[in-house]
């Protein structure tokens, strides 16, 4: 997984380079890659990449978490953001999990 989503990220940030060669995407923000994958599924059921910025799929409080606070407020942090797009798939909302869940995260 790390070396796919390494090369997801770089994807991603090359994309954002294309639309604006100044943007705080390329060079100051964090980006997550993620996937969701259930035991013997042979694939992912959800994945994507995510940067540092304003909150998504709710934010955490619609999930249920408190997110810690240190120098500044960590609801947008790219794998919070991950997490909260995770917990909104419809393999969470159904009530009953895929055996084997599993969440792989990467931060770049």
């Amino acid at each position: 997984f790390i070396q796919d989503a390494h090369g997801r990220i770089q994807e991603w940030r090359k994309a954002a380079a294309t639309k604006d060669p100044t943007s705080r995407s390329i060079f100051h923000r964090a980006q997550c890659a993620w996937m969701l994958h259930a035991h013997g599924s042979g694939r992912s059921l959800a994945d994507g990449v995510f940067e540092s910025g304003e909150p998504t799929h709710g934010g955490p409080g619609s999930h249920g978490l408190v997110v810690c606070r240190l120098r500044h407020p960590r609801e947008g942090d790219a794998e919070i953001q991950a997490l909260c797009a995770a917990l909104s798939t419809s393999a969470f909302k159904r009530g009953s999990l895929p055996s084997g869940m599993q969440l792989y995260l990467h931060l770049s």
